[in-house]
């Protein structure tokens, strides 16, 4: 079992019941409101509809604190919601930190019902939004 996360609006989550009602694409990115993050999210925010039309949902996650996921957020329009663990307990569990401190830009898809359909670490911004998308 994964520890619990919290949205971008301040709600606690367990990944495990996420896929419980659809699959889900989590990507993973060092930090809110930079160049390469905000790529990622772009990215992911354009390819949403691919997403949702075959049954998945998609989640930003990083360590950044609610408040910074939030404003990152209404900026660049994500129309999404965005995961925080600034305790790293999830994203250590999963292999997507650096140490001491980090994470490694990456993704993981996740089928209805829980099953890993794909996770890629350290990969660019670009090529984590075809990638995961061509996943499902």
């Amino acid at each position: 079992d994964l520890a619990p996360v919290v949205t971008d609006s301040g709600e606690e989550v367990k990944l495990q019941e996420l896929a419980k009602s659809n699959g889900f694409i989590i990507f993973f990115y060092p930090r809110a409101n930079t160049p390469g993050c905000t790529i990622q999210a772009c990215g992911f925010r354009d390819r949403l509809p691919d997403a949702t039309s075959n049954g998945y949902k998609i989640y930003g996650m990083s360590a950044d604190s609610p408040k910074a996921q939030t404003s990152w957020k209404n900026k660049h329009n994500l129309g999404y919601t965005l995961l925080c663990d600034p305790e790293y307990k999830v994203l250590k569990r999963l292999g997507v930190t650096k140490q001491p401190k980090g994470i490694k830009r990456s993704h993981i898809v996740v089928e209805k019902g829980g099953k890993i359909k794909s996770l890629k670490i350290q990969i660019g911004p670009k090529p984590s939004v075809e990638h995961a998308l061509d996943t499902v």
